[in-house]
This record gives C-alpha cells, sequence and structure tokens, in this order.
C-alpha cells in the first residue's frame, strides 16, 4: 500500500477514531484512506480549534487525540494550541504535512522547516521522510505521547513518502509496542516518606494535573481522610479532588485561592502530588511553603522549584497506594495533633464561603451579572454526569469557585494560558462522551477567536452548552491594566457590545438566548440539557465592579 494508506492504517491500529482537520493538498494521501473505516474525520474553521480539540481528547481520555494540518501556515496555525498540551501534560499527535522531499526548501508553496518550528513546544518532532518509516513513526508517536509526563509529538508526512512510495504494512497489537507507566520508588523510600508524613502536627495536599492523570481521586481521598488533611488542587488538577468533599479548600494560582495560600504558609509540610509547582500554581513561587514531600513521575520536577526533604519518583495513584499502606502502620504518631489542626481549617473554610456567599458579589439579582453570582447559581447545576471546559481569561479565572462533585472533569489551559481552548475542547468532549452534560465557558475575548466553530459544534451535532461572560471587553488584561496605572487609563483592551453574540450563534446552527440576570440561568440550563443542538447563552456581565487583580476570593 502507500505510504500513506500504511499511515492511516496504524493510526488506527494505535486507536484513532476520530481526527480534526482543515484540508489541504498534501493531506488527502492519508485522509482518503480512511473511507470505508470506523475514523470519523472532522473539519474545523481553524487548525488551532483541531489542534486543541485533539489536546481536550487527550485530557478527557487518556489516549492521544489527533489533529491533521497541511504545510507552512496550515502546520504554524497549530503552535499555539500545541503548547497548551505541552504545559498541561496532555498526550496528543499532530500529522502535518510537507511538501515533496526534493522541492523542501527550494522555495515551494507555503515552503518552511517544520523541523525549526516545532523545537521546543512539542515532546518530539518524527519526520516522515520515506514510506517505510511510516508505521514505525507512528507507533513511535504513540508511545512518546503517553509516556512519563504526557505531551505532544508531531509527525512530519512528506509528500512523496505518502503518496508516490508503498510499504508492506503489517498490523501489530499496541500491547505489544508500547508499555504502561505504572513505576514505583523503592520500598524503602515509601517507609521514609510515610514516617516523615506521620512526624508532621499538620499537613495539607496539593494535588496536580499528575495526580489526574493517573485517576488518583480515591487515593486521595483516603491519604485525606486517614491523616486528619485538607486538599488544594492547582487550577491543571482541578476536578482531581471532589470540590464539593469536606477536605477540599478549592483551587490554588496567582489569581485566587486565599483560604488555601494562609493555610499553605502555617502548615508544617505540604504533600505534592503530580504538580510542577509553576508559576500559576505558586504566584510566581511568592507562595510560602514549608516542609514539601514531592510526588512526581518525571525526576527532574522534584525539588525543581521549592526543596523537598523527600522526593517520591513514580506514578502518583501506584505511589500514593503504597504510601497509605505505609502511613497506615505508623498513622496513630501526631494523629491527635493534626485531627485539632484539621479542625481549625475546617472553622476557616466556614468563615471563607459564609463571607463570600453573603457579600454583594454574590447578589443574584444583580444587573448585569456579577461573577461571583453567576459562579455560585452555575455551581448548583453541575453534577456528577458534567464536563466543564473553561476558558484561559476571565471565566476561567472565576470558575475557581466551582465546588465539583465527585465524577466530574474539568479542563482549562493553565500554564500556557492560550485562548480559543475551550469552545473546541468542549465539542471534543462531547462528541467522546455523548451522554455527559458538557458545559463551554468563555468571554468575548476568548469566543472572537473561535466563534466560527459554533458551526462545527451544529454541524457535528455536538449539543454542548455554551455560557459566554459578555462584558465587552478583554476582561483579565482591562483588570490588570486598572490595577497598575488606574481606572480610566485604557488602551487596547475594550472591545464593545455591537456584536449580536446571539445572532451570531442562530446563524451558526445554535439555539441561542441572551440573560442579564443569573435568576433566569437555571431554567435555560434544563432546557439546554435537553436540546438536541449546541446552546449558547449570552451572559451580560459586570466587567467593572469584580476584579481578579490581586486576588479574585
Amino acid at each position: 500500500m502507500t505510504g500513506g494508506k500504511a499511515v492511516a492504517m496504524t493510526l488506527i491500529e494505535q486507536g484513532c477514531r476520530t481526527v480534526y482537520e482543515v484540508p489541504g493538498g498534501q493531506i488527502l494521501s492519508v485522509m482518503n484512506s480512511f473511507r470505508g473505516t470506523d475514523v470519523r474525520v472532522i473539519p474545523v474553521r481553524h487548525e488551532n480549534t483541531g489542534c486543541a480539540a485533539a489536546d481536550a481528547f487527550g485530557r478527557l481520555t487518556g489516549e492521544p487525540g489527533v489533529c491533521f494540518a497541511t504545510t507552512g501556515p496550515g502546520a504554524t496555525n497549530l503552535l499555539t494550541a500545541m503548547g497548551s498540551a505541552l504545559r498541561d501534560s496532555s498526550p496528543m499527535i499532530a500529522l502535518v504535512f510537507q511538501n515533496k522531499s526534493q522541492d523542501v526548501g527550494r522555495g515551494d508553496a507555503q515552503d518552511v522547516d517544520h523541523g525549526d518550528v516545532f523545537k521546543g513546544i512539542c515532546k518530539k518532532y518524527i519526520p516522515i521522510r520515506t514510506a517505510s518509516v511510516g508505521p514505525w513513526a507512528i507507533r513511535e508517536a504513540y508511545r512518546i505521547a503517553k509516556s512519563g509526563r504526557p505531551g505532544p509529538v508531531v509527525v512530519d508526512c512528506f509528500r512523496d513518502a505518502m503518496e508516490n512510495q508503498e510499504v508492506d504494512y503489517e498490523p501489530l497489537d499496541p500491547k505489544n509496542t508500547m508499555v504502561a507507566s505504572a513505576c514505583v520508588p523503592y520500598a524503602s523510600v515509601i517507609e521514609d516518606a510515610a514516617k516523615k508524613l506521620v512526624g508532621y502536627k499538620s499537613v495539607a495536599i496539593l494535588a496536580g494535573v499528575g495526580a489526574k492523570n493517573s485517576h488518583a481521586t480515591d487515593e486521595l481521598m483516603e491519604l485525606a481522610e486517614l491523616l486528619h488533611t485538607p486538599v488544594v488542587s492547582t487550577h491543571n488538577g482541578m476536578s482531581v479532588y471532589p470540590t464539593a468533599d469536606e477536605h477540599a479548600l478549592g483551587v490554588r494560582t496567582r489569581f485566587a485561592g486565599s483560604l488555601a495560600r494562609e493555610v499553605f504558609e502555617y502548615t508544617e509540610c505540604v504533600l505534592v502530588c503530580g504538580s510542577s509547582l509553576s508559576a500559576s500554581t505558586t504566584s510566581r513561587w511568592a507562595l510560602k511553603l514549608n516542609d514539601i514531600i514531592q510526588i512526581d513521575i518525571e525526576p527532574e520536577q522534584i525539588g525543581r522549584h521549592y526543596p523537598v526533604v523527600a522526593g517520591l519518583v513514580g506514578n502518583c495513584k501506584a505511589t500514593l497506594r503504597l504510601l497509605i499502606d505505609a502511613v497506615k502502620k505508623v498513622v496513630a504518631e501526631n494523629d491527635a495533633e493534626r485531627e485539632k489542626y484539621y479542625a481549625g481549617v475546617l472553622e476557616k473554610k466556614a468563615a471563607y464561603w459564609k463571607k463570600l456567599r453573603e457579600s454583594d458579589r454574590a447578589d443574584v439579582n444583580a444587573s448585569p451579572v456579577r461573577p461571583v453570582a453567576y459562579m455560585l447559581t452555575f455551581n448548583k447545576l453541575i453534577d456528577e454526569n458534567s464536563i466543564v471546559c473553561a476558558a484561559a481569561g476571565n471565566s476561567g479565572i472565576w470558575s475557581q469557585i466551582l465546588q465539583l462533585p465527585k465524577g466530574t472533569r474539568y479542563f482549562k489551559p493553565v500554564n500556557f494560558g492560550a485562548m480559543g481552548f475551550a469552545l473546541p475542547a468542549a465539542i471534543s468532549c462531547k462528541l467522546a462522551e455523548p451522554d455527559k452534560d458538557v458545559f463551554c465557558l468563555l468571554g468575548d475575548g476568548e469566543l472572537g477567536m473561535s466563534l466560527a466553530d459554533l458551526e462545527t459544534a451544529a454541524r457535528e451535532k455536538a449539543n454542548i452548552i455554551v455560557l459566554h461572560m459578555n462584558d465587552g471587553q478583554y476582561g483579565l488584561i482591562k483588570q490588570e491594566e486598572d490595577h497598575m496605572y488606574g481606572p480610566g487609563h485604557n488602551l487596547g483592551t475594550n472591545i464593545s457590545h455591537v456584536c449580536d453574540y446571539e445572532g451570531a450563534a442562530r446563524a451558526l446552527g445554535c439555539e441561542a438566548v441572551t440573560i442579564d440576570k443569573i435568576t433566569e440561568l437555571p431554567a435555560l440550563v434544563e432546557k439546554a440539557k435537553k436540546a438536541d443542538k449546541p446552546f449558547f447563552i449570552n451572559i451580560i456581565t459586570d466587567g467593572q465592579t469584580d476584579s481578579v487583580f490581586p486576588e479574585a476570593y
């Protein structure tokens, strides 16, 4: 078969069933090889959308999402979304398609060196210059994308290798070409860490994306109960620990989580599970932490930003299971002191939420809508059957208020902070798990980068629920501008309310409505859950009164 056909068959062999793409001539040899197969090829309105959708599939399932882009501008349009997959540890495979080998570097149409372009923004760049390399390259891409800390891999398909060369393709069972990593530390390391843990009179847990990717929810909950420990999630790890649980203190980022910050600063030990302690989580490393015990799949992450008293290299879920068993043997030490510490934390938590819920910011009758009132109202509409995809800006930051029940999934572009993620992510999640309620939380700045793909959602019958915070500005940067220079000095951050977002959504195949009081939201969400098309709720939001600077709450 041709090299293109062999690449397509190897993708199917490895489990690929959905491809997001913007078509181009170089792509056709592989794309058309999917005819008659179970693979769903979904054309999107921008390559960034396809890449973000593939990223979200990886976050949701743990299996690499797949997107295609043609040479030159098609390939370069992947970079922003690919950065999110890399920084947030999401398995993804992007196939980019190059001109014929003899024409590369000679000024052919859309000519660019893809190797140079993608260096530094993916885990690995793998070129296919001859057809015989194709099957190996796809298997290698899956191995690298899923192993260790997950991330994106770029496979560069040269056109002559896809169209003009043949290869003998021999199918292989994926379990014979890759072994899932569940490595754990030596027993002596586990025992030493357990003894250190129970030696402290106060312990807090910080759960990151490594815990999330390894599905360590049950282990985190068991250890929190065992040690009387509050649990904080990173924004990237949000939903790994049910924030509706008593032990949860919510999320800690540089914009929010004052309760978590306060608790961390007087707690004797923080057990860090699968977090790199990035700038987002630690307010650019200004967060004060005392003794740290850190678990991570990558040795180089341990002690990178903060010194540790113990480091455990391994899969978070498997390592936590061994750590729990070891702690049970010695847990009585300092148990009464930890229980007293935990009771004090619960008092602080109760006071924190009482103050927030009774503040003017929680006024559900305010018009336009206050962000805190919006999130507290929306929170009541989420159940364990829900997936929430949030944007990089204000809608994502305010969504940290959400107290998610166990089983809810939450995704946001955190460490790269790229706009244009929420809508394609929601589409991808809904197509992957159609029985789930999928919410897309975004603002008008974010929507401006992905608006056209409301049509993709409608065409592909992805009946997502889009909640649009419409405040007529690039809200996050407007608030930072006000914080730095004072109100009235805004330049380049205002948009306007001129755009008829409701009309645009309808024109693109969605059901749509506009509200300016959040009390209208519950009935509309119930209606949206029963709709047979995407449902767009345009929420006129107060972007002036409340700010996330210097800290949202």
